[in-house]
């Protein structure tokens, strides 16, 4: 009996820690930074940027992007890089305001891209997913990250939004625009040249890198 007290103190112990150990490791990532896998979530409407093998019936024809009200939903991940051209930058190195960046679709390695198509619901500008990580990527997939509370760097949870550099467009969406079948439900996003409510982004879930000392 005693060693079975003695095996559950040492289990909740271990428990104890661990937890203290995540909370640490949470608590001491507070940017953004390149090589991490981030969802990001529209401020209006909570949505995850999302993507998939889904692909638009019109317009560019590439991998569509989408609003995700799942939080769960992995294909909301996207790795963050530096801009097209750009040297690889170490992992956990921290993301300036300002930056150029892309950002990489985890699960289909497609790059979120924007262009003068229009979309199809709101007939603003599409967004997609297309090329193939570093191997097929051009300058279309670059996008500077605007941080809107006067932060050096781009902070977790900080209110940003991501600006086309080739078109001057931004990345939104808007709850007005849902898609029916085969993404029920899911939201167009699109980009447009208002800065408005529906073009602010946060980042949520994902695996966060610290810096190297």
């Amino acid at each position: 009996m005693v060693t079975m007290k003695y095996t559950v103190l040492c289990l909740l112990s271990a428990w104890w820690f661990v937890q203290l150990v995540l909370c640490e490791v949470k608590m001491a990532v507070k940017e953004v930074s390149y090589g991490s896998s981030i969802k990001l979530a529209h401020k209006e409407t909570g949505y995850r940027l999302h993507s998939h093998d889904v692909k638009y019936g019109s317009g560019s024809r590439e991998n569509s992007v989408t609003g995700n009200k799942y939080a769960h939903d992995p294909n909301s991940l996207w790795l963050v890089k530096p801009q097209h051209g750009a040297p690889v930058q170490e992992q956990g190195t921290p993301v300036k305001c300002g930056d150029t960046i892309r950002l990489e679709h985890i699960e289909t390695g497609c790059n979120l891209h924007t262009h003068t198509v229009r979309s199809p619901l709101s007939l603003q500008w599409e967004v997609c997913a297309d090329g193939y990580r570093d191997e097929v990527s051009d300058p279309a997939d670059n996008f500077n990250v605007e941080c809107l509370e006067g932060s050096d760097h781009w902070l977790r949870g900080e209110q940003i939004r991501l600006k086309h550099p080739n078109t001057g467009l931004y990345i939104g969406s808007s709850a007005k625009y849902a898609y029916g079948a085969p993404v029920q439900g899911q939201l167009e996003i699109f980009s447009t040249r208002e800065k408005s409510q529906g073009t602010i982004w946060w980042t949520k879930e994902g695996l966060y890198f610290p810096e190297h000392n």
